[in-house]
């Protein structure tokens, strides 16, 4: 359950944040931020994905794979930053 309120909290930030570029009159950022991030939705399902076999072969621990909520919120975190 926790994931999944991560996923809308990072869902919900991108919404705001494509908001403002919009109505900022920057339809072109706004598009770019979108691409951005479809980009690293694709990246932290794919470390899922990898996490995923990793657990089924016994192979590295999750503490040590990092889940994509981690991964989508770190670089949402430095998308916004810039």
């Amino acid at each position: 359950m926790a994931r999944i309120k991560s996923l809308h909290d990072c869902a919900s930030a991108i919404f705001e944040l494509v908001n403002e570029k919009i109505e900022g009159g920057n339809r072109l950022e706004a598009f770019s931020i979108q691409l951005v991030i479809l980009a690293i939705w694709k990246q932290a399902l794919d470390i899922c994905h990898t996490q995923a076999a990793s657990a089924i072969k016994g192979s590295p621990s999750q503490e040590t794979v990092p889940n994509y909520t981690d991964v989508v919120g770190i670089l949402l975190i430095n998308i916004k930053k810039g």
